[in-house]
C-alpha cells in the first residue's frame, strides 16, 4: 500500500514539473492547459525536446505544427538559431499536408539564405527583403507579430521587418520549422 501511495505522489510530482515547464514555455492558451502537447503535432524528420523551459529543434528537417487555428493574434516568441540553421515561424497555414511559403505565410529565421531578399525578419515571398536587416544567429532573439484589421506587423527584436496589408486574410495554423543542419531553441512563446 505504502509503494502505491508514493508512486501516486512520485507521479503527481511528474506531472507538476512537467507542467510548470510547459506554462515557462507557452504561456497562455495554446498549452496553459494542455501539458501534454495534444494540441501540437511533429511532422518531418526533425527532433523536438524539452530542456531547461526551451523548445529545441535538431536533426532532420521538419515542424512543430499547433492543431488549432488562429485568425487575429498577436504572438511573441524568443528564438535562437545556430549558423547555417534555416528556420521560420510559419502563420494562417491552410494545408497540413504542405506546409510551404505558398499555403502559409513564412516569417523566416536565417540570416544566410543565399536570397538575401529572403532572410530574417521578411515575409517570404510576399515582404522581401526586409524593411529592416536583423542579425539573429548565436543568441537570442524576440519575433512579435500582430495580425488584425486584414494586416501582419512583423517586428524582430522591437525592429519592424515586415508589414504586409491583405484584405482576406484566412484563420490558419501554426508551424514552428527546423530545416538544415544546427538547431534551433524556442522560449515563452505567447499566443493572445
Amino acid at each position: 500500500m505504502f509503494l502505491i501511495v508514493q508512486m501516486k505522489a512520485d507521479y503527481r510530482q511528474y506531472m507538476l514539473r512537467i507542467t510548470i515547464a510547459c506554462s515557462c514555455l507557452f504561456f497562455g492558451y495554446v498549452i496553459a492547459d494542455d501539458n501534454d502537447f495534444r494540441d501540437w503535432t511533429t511532422t518531418g524528420s526533425a527532433i523536438w525536446d524539452f530542456k531547461n523551459n526551451e523548445l529545441i529543434g535538431r536533426e532532420g528537417d521538419g515542424f512543430l505544427v499547433s492543431n488549432r487555428t488562429y485568425r487575429e493574434f498577436e504572438l511573441s516568441v524568443d528564438f535562437w538559431i545556430s549558423e547555417g540553421t534555416n528556420s521560420g515561424i510559419f502563420i494562417l497555414c491552410q494545408d497540413r499536408d504542405s506546409i510551404n511559403p505558398e499555403s502559409c505565410y513564412e516569417l523566416n529565421i536565417w540570416d544566410n539564405h543565399p536570397n538575401q531578399e529572403a532572410r530574417t525578419g521578411s515575409i517570404v515571398g510576399r515582404v522581401m527583403p526586409p524593411l529592416a536587416e536583423v542579425s539573429t544567429e548565436g543568441r537570442w532573439n524576440n519575433y512579435q507579430v500582430e495580425i488584425r484589421d486584414s494586416t501582419i506587423t512583423v517586428k524582430v527584436n522591437d525592429i519592424l521587418t515586415a508589414k504586409l496589408n491583405e484584405k482576406s486574410l484566412q484563420a490558419g495554423f501554426l508551424a514552428l520549422q527546423k530545416w538544415g543542419g544546427g538547431e534551433v531553441r524556442f522560449r515563452n512563446l505567447k499566443i493572445y
